[in-house]
């Protein structure tokens, strides 16, 4: 689940399985987690369901390029979107409409240049697409603080921020792990790797298809 901290128009707590169509509908949003809540996963998930729902996302790492400018910045998005894919397709990419095209944007916090690009390449990225997600540490909000200034353009109100809350992807293989160890005690060690490989694979079958 995510929890709201920028609006209180919006839930505070998102479930689960509300994540995907809450972000889906307001199309800008700032997502922040610690290192062990599953980020990445979630970028991934994002992914797949912007994908199976008609909408074409490409997923961005920010610190594989350094965005000078804006054909710099469509260049990268570009040679993404190839990655994923094909590199057949790239025609048909630059044609696509904006409101079918959705950027998610992983790792926001190890960019070098987001900070001191963001009032020009930000406002950008929001022409180039209609949705953008940008998830980042939780540590950027610590900047935030120390510089006095947003992580967001100052002119753009418009992104929601959320916090991963624990236990919506976080410490998913942790957690596995322990339960099946206290519920096995008597099972050798391949034994007990099996079970927690065979429920780890059970688990991410069932968050692709149904968003847990």
């Amino acid at each position: 689940p995510l929890k709201t901290i920028s609006s209180s128009e919006t839930p505070p707590i998102i479930a689960g399985g509300a994540v995907f169509h809450q972000l889906r509908d307001i199309r800008r949003a700032l997502i922040l987690g610690d290192g062990k809540s599953g980020k990445t996963a979630l970028s991934k998930m994002l992914y797949i369901k912007f994908h199976a729902s008609g909408l074409i996302p490409v997923l961005l790492n920010p610190a594989s390029f350094e965005p000078y400018n804006q054909g710099e910045t469509t260049k990268a998005i570009r040679k993404a979107y190839q990655n994923q894919y094909g590199d057949q397709k790239h025609t048909e990419f630059d044609q696509l409409h904006r409101d079918r095209r959705v950027l998610i944007i992983d790792d926001l916090d190890k960019s070098q240049w987001y900070l001191k690009r963001k009032e020009t390449i930000l406002p950008f990225l929001t022409s180039f697409a209609s949705t953008i997600i940008l998830i980042s540490s939780d540590l950027l909000i610590t900047v935030e603080d120390v510089l006095g200034e947003s992580i967001l353009d100052a002119t753009d109100a418009s992104f929601e921020k959320y916090s991963i809350e624990q236990f919506g992807y976080a410490l998913r293989s942790e957690f596995i792990t322990k339960w099946c160890t206290l519920s096995a005690r008597n099972s050798s060690d391949q034994e007990l790797l099996r079970r927690i490989n065979s429920i780890e694979k059970d688990l991410n079958h069932i968050m692709e298809n149904k968003f847990l």
